[in-house]
């Protein structure tokens, strides 16, 4: 499952990029550059581009196929009113999108015509687009039974019914405005990756349940960037605490936990994310 950013909305450039940054931090995985001014899509996302030094993560451009291949961007969404999904297979090799609104025979058919994910929305209402199509959660399940491919779900989505949505249980889940033109994108995105993690994380494994310790037992004997991780994090631990024995500390000793407790997150999330792949596998 996958936390996908619509980066979109009325920003001067140095903030636009400030809100996708901080949405990287709070563990965004994908972005979509949502302008719809073929230029400014080219230079937003070239320095957007520039953040894949810090962050892992897949950047999608919406609408114009041309700037995804001139970029060399991950991927291309495309709406009703672009290029067919057909069309553009033919020529990019990235990632293709599709939206579909509330239309499962679309959805079909852009899967045939070789998109490698459809979007379903919105799925509630809202006022990042002045006209929308609502899609039905019965679309979204049919859908899960009859699509190969992954399946996204928009529109609308924020704290109050993301609970609705993990029920679901779509493969991506977009957000814009409740994560981008919120005061502080960092918490916002924090908070809907921990509770997709959390979500994940609860399910059951198939032939009953295992706990999450016997789970982290068995990755430690058996997957080597999970037991990296895992001695990385202790090898922080004692820095750290060799650290704050001192009284009173210096400014650089000061700089030194804060990027030490930071490095600890990042170790973590990571660790997190490894458990709840390793348990997807398992799920019945």
């Amino acid at each position: 499952m996958k936390l996908y950013l619509i980066a979109s909305g009325d920003f001067e450039r140095e903030d636009f990029l400030r809100r996708v940054r901080e949405a990287l931090e709070g563990g965004v995985d994908w972005v979509q550059i949502r302008i719809k001014d073929r230029r400014e899509s080219l230079e937003v996302g070239k320095q957007v581009l520039a953040l894949k030094r810090d962050f892992p993560f897949k950047l999608i451009i919406n609408d114009f196929p041309e700037v995804a291949a001139e970029l060399g961007a991950d991927g291309i969404h495309l709406g009703e009113d672009d290029p067919p999904v057909k069309e553009v297979r033919e020529w990019f090799r990235g990632i293709i999108g599709a939206s579909c609104y509330d239309d499962l025979q679309r959805a079909l058919e852009a899967q045939e015509a070789g998109a490698d994910y459809v979007a379903f929305g919105s799925l509630f209402p809202t006022r990042t687009k002045e006209r929308y199509r609502r899609v039905a959660p019965e679309v979204i399940v049919e859908a899960r039974k009859r699509l190969r491919i992954p399946i996204c779900v928009i529109g609308g989505i924020g704290r109050e019914n993301f609970h609705r949505v993990l029920a679901l249980e779509p493969d991506i889940i977009a957000i814009s405005s409740a994560i981008f033109q919120a005061s502080s994108p960092r918490r916002e995105a924090s908070f809907f990756k921990g509770k997709m993690l959390y979500y994940l994380s609860s399910k059951p494994f198939k032939g009953g349940k295992m706990k999450e310790s016997e789970l982290s037992e068995t990755l430690l004997r058996e997957d080597s960037e999970f037991r990296e991780l895992y001695e990385k994090h202790r090898e922080y631990e004692e820095v750290l605490e060799k650290l704050l024995s001192k009284r009173p500390l210096s400014p650089e000793e000061e700089v030194e936990i804060k990027k030490i407790k930071k490095l600890k997150l990042k170790i973590k999330d990571r660790m997190q994310e490894i458990l709840v792949r390793e348990r997807e596998k398992r799920v019945g």
